[in-house]
């Protein structure tokens, strides 16, 4: 017996292979588990459906470890478990500059291109700066 999970998984699958665009998946479904059509569209609609809801349940932007803390520069790494991601948070207070930015990092904080994310005049907390970037919630 075929279950949702193995289906949804495979169309996951088939979505990230980036080799049929989704709306023509339903021979991808007839194929694979030996459908009919009118059954390959019907998983496939009911997965697009909840597709967003369980890219939202699934995806989190976990911490990972502090660079720097002290009262002039306050770092961060945190990690998107989807896109596999790095980010930086980094929070600037002293006499050239008062700011919070994201920037893309490798999981060590080494930022490449020094082009942010994210900006914020002042300070703002790392839960609402890493949100405004991936729009997910901050573990």
């Amino acid at each position: 017996m075929t279950t949702q999970k193995t289906i949804f998984e495979f169309l996951d699958a088939l979505r990230e292979s980036g080799v049929t665009n989704m709306f023509g998946a339903t021979p991808w479904l007839e194929k694979k588990f030996g459908m009919s059509s009118r059954r390959a569209s019907l998983w496939l609609t009911k997965w697009m459906e909840t597709f967003e809801d369980r890219q939202k349940k699934e995806r989190q932007m976990k911490f990972i470890k502090v660079i720097k803390n002290d009262a002039e520069c306050k770092q961060a790494v945190y990690h998107d478990s989807v896109d596999n991601l790095y980010y930086l948070y980094s929070y600037i207070n002293n006499d050239k500059a008062h700011e919070t930015m994201v920037f893309a990092c490798d999981e060590n904080g080494e930022v490449e291109k020094w082009s942010e994310l994210a900006y914020a005049e002042g300070y703002e907390s790392s839960i609402t700066m890493m949100q405004s970037v991936s729009g997910i919630d901050v573990e």
